[in-house]
C-alpha cells in the first residue's frame, strides 16, 4: 500500500476525474477560484473514473451521487456530490 495525496481540478463543475482510487476524499475548495476536490489514494490500486457535479443549493443532486462536501464562495453555498468509483 503507498497513500499519497491527490488534488483534482473540477474546473467543469460536472464531469470525470480519472486517477489512483481515492480511499477517502479529504476536502473540497477552490484555490486561485478554481474548484478542486483533495484525496488520499493508494497508488498501487487501479485508476478509477469518479462523477461528479457541483450544485448550489436548491438545484437538482444526480440520481445515486453522494455529498462529498459544501463550501461558501462569494456569499452563496456550492455543494460538490458524486458517484461511486468506478475502476478502469
Amino acid at each position: 500500500m503507498t497513500l499519497k495525496t491527490f488534488k483534482y481540478s473540477l474546473a467543469n463543475y460536472k464531469g470525470t476525474v480519472r486517477g489512483p482510487a481515492p480511499l477517502r476524499v479529504t476536502h473540497f475548495d477552490y484555490q486561485n477560484d478554481e474548484p478542486f476536490m483533495w484525496a488520499i489514494v493508494d497508488t498501487d490500486l487501479d485508476n478509477f473514473e469518479l462523477q461528479y457535479s457541483i450544485v448550489d443549493t436548491g438545484e437538482r443532486i444526480p440520481p445515486a451521487f453522494s455529498h462529498i462536501g459544501s463550501v461558501i464562495r462569494n456569499g452563496m453555498a456550492e455543494h460538490l456530490f458524486a458517484s461511486d468509483t468506478r475502476s478502469v
